[in-house]
């Protein structure tokens, strides 16, 4: 699944009002679920155009999706992330450590 837009999907997260933010949570849990969130993500990461603190928030995002759903446990309440993906993700992470700020390379490297 590819998510159209996925910059204006995230931008909810800058907004200092706590029912919106309670809600965009709600939806990232989601989105979190669905083949394709791990490149959306990436893809906001590596938006030129986008206002840094977004990029941020992607790349802490991805790393917090990686960190659970790359190879999840038994018990976890999460769903694996595809071999597919996975190979994609590995392709275009390379290329977003070369190119992107550092403080997002910090988050996606982590």
């Amino acid at each position: 699944m590819r998510y159209r837009n996925p910059t204006s999907r995230t931008s909810f997260l800058i907004i200092p009002n706590q029912a919106l933010i309670k809600q965009a949570t709600g939806l990232l849990e989601t989105y979190r679920q669905q083949p394709g969130y791990g490149i959306a993500l990436l893809q906001v990461v590596n938006e030129a155009s986008a206002p840094p603190y977004l990029r941020q928030q992607a790349a802490v995002q991805f790393k917090n999706l990686v960190r659970f759903q790359w190879t999840p446990s038994d018990d976890s309440e999460y769903v694996g992330i595809e071999e597919g993906e996975k190979h994609e993700i590995r392709t275009h992470v390379v290329q977003i450590m070369m190119s992107a700020p550092e403080k997002v390379r910090v988050q996606v490297s982590d």
